[in-house]
C-alpha cells in the first residue's frame, strides 16, 4: 500500500511539473510564428482602432516632426491626418465608400480618385500594414523583450533609401509601440513613436467623410485660397542622369513651367493652390518624404504626380521617368533650400 502510494506521489508531482512547462508553450514565451498568428488573429477580430503618434523623418537636411491621427474602421474606411505645426503643413487622406480623398484643409484641396489603397502599400501608420509586412518577409528576426515584441523585416516603400524597418508590439495588448525604417547602414530615417493605440474604439462611417472634422473646404472653387502668396520658382535638386532642362516658361502671377528632354521627358508645372476638387478615375496617394501626400496617376503611357505644399499646385508628368525616379524628383523640388 505504501509502495502504491509513493508510486502516485511520484506520478502527481511529475504532473505538476509538466503544467507549467505546458503553460508556458501555450501562452509563455513565443517564437516569431506564435506571434505572428497572434498579430494576424487580432487583424482580424478587431472592428478598427485609433492611434495617435509623433512621426520623425530624418531623409533631409534636418529631422522634421509630424503629428500623426490615424482612424480605422472595417471594412475599408481609413483617415489619416498628417501636420506639421512648425511648417504648417496638415494633409488628410480619407477612404470611404465613394473612393480615396486626399485634402489640404487649410487651401480647401482635395483630389478625389479610386484607388486600391492602403492594400497595394506598405504604411508605417496603419496595424495591418505592419503585420502584412512581418508575414511577407521569410527572413525576418524576432525578438522577445519583458514588455514586448520587436520583429526586423524588409522595408517595403517607394524610397529605395528606406532598407529594412523595426517594428515594436506591446506584448499584453499587440498594439504598435514604435517603428523605426532604416537604411542600408542601420541609421533609422523614419521614426513613428505612438502615444496612444485603442482597439474598437466608438467611430462611425460618418467619420470618414472627407469634410468631417474641419475637412470641408474653406474657399469656393476656382477662387485663391488664402495662403497662397505667390509662386517661389524652384528647379528640382536631383534628375536621372542624361535628363536636361531644355525650356522654361514664367507668367505675371509666378507660375511657371518646366521642360525637360534628352534621356527622359518630364514637364514640372506650378501655380497658385486653389480650392478645387480635382476628380480622376484612379490614382493612389502617395507621401513624400518631404511630409506632403502627393496623388500618382497613370492613364496609357501618361503617369502624372500632383502635389500642394507651400501654398502651390504642383503637377509633374512624364511618359517615360520609372515611378521612383518621378517620387525623387518630386522630393528634391519641394526640400528647402539649404542655408
Amino acid at each position: 500500500m505504501a509502495r502504491r502510494w509513493t508510486a502516485r506521489m511520484v506520478w502527481a508531482l511529475l504532473a505538476f511539473l509538466m503544467v507549467p512547462g505546458m503553460l508556458a508553450g501555450c501562452g509563455g514565451k513565443k517564437d516569431a510564428e506564435g506571434v505572428l498568428q497572434d498579430l494576424e488573429r487580432k487583424a482580424k477580430s478587431i472592428q478598427g482602432y485609433r492611434a495617435e503618434g509623433t512621426l520623425t523623418i530624418a531623409t533631409g537636411a534636418h529631422p522634421v516632426d509630424y503629428a500623426v491621427e490615424v482612424k480605422h474602421l472595417k471594412p475599408a474606411y481609413y483617415r489619416v491626418s498628417l501636420s506639421n505645426a512648425a511648417g504648417g503643413i496638415r494633409q488628410v487622406i480619407v477612404k470611404n465608400d465613394d473612393g480615396v480623398f486626399v485634402v489640404t484643409p487649410n487651401l480647401g484641396k482635395t483630389y478625389r480618385f479610386q484607388s486600391r489603397w492602403p492594400e497595394n502599400q506598405s504604411q508605417v501608420y496603419l496595424f495591418e500594414s505592419l503585420v502584412r509586412s512581418i508575414a511577407a518577409d521569410g527572413a525576418r528576426v524576432f525578438e522577445a523583450a519583458d514588455d514586448g515584441y520587436v520583429f526586423r523585416v524588409k522595408a517595403e516603400y517607394q524610397n529605395r533609401l528606406l532598407s529594412t524597418q523595426k517594428i515594436w508590439f506591446d506584448k499584453r495588448t499587440l498594439a504598435p509601440k514604435r517603428v523605426e525604417v532604416l537604411d542600408a547602414d542601420d541609421r533609422p530615417l523614419v521614426v513613428l513613436v505612438f502615444s496612444r493605440f485603442e482597439w474598437n474604439p466608438p467611430l462611425r462611417p460618418e467619420d470618414f467623410k472627407p469634410d468631417a472634422a474641419g475637412e470641408k473646404p474653406s474657399s469656393s472653387a476656382g477662387e485663391t485660397a488664402p495662403a497662397s502668396a505667390g509662386v517661389e520658382y524652384r528647379e528640382p535638386l536631383w534628375r536621372p542622369p542624361g535628363m536636361e532642362l531644355i525650356g522654361v516658361e514664367k507668367k505675371p502671377d509666378g507660375s511657371y513651367t518646366l521642360t525637360y528632354g534628352g534621356a527622359f521627358r518630364l514637364t514640372i508645372s506650378a501655380q497658385p493652390a486653389r480650392a478645387v476638387e480635382v476628380v480622376a478615375p484612379s490614382g493612389e496617394p502617395v507621401w513624400l518624404s518631404g511630409g506632403a501626400i502627393g496623388v500618382l496617376t497613370r492613364i496609357g503611357e501618361l503617369t502624372t504626380l500632383r502635389v500642394t505644399a507651400g501654398g502651390v499646385d504642383y503637377k509633374l508628368t512624364t511618359v517615360d521617368l520609372a515611378r521612383e525616379d518621378l517620387l525623387r524628383v518630386a522630393e528634391s523640388l519641394l526640400a528647402p533650400a539649404e542655408k
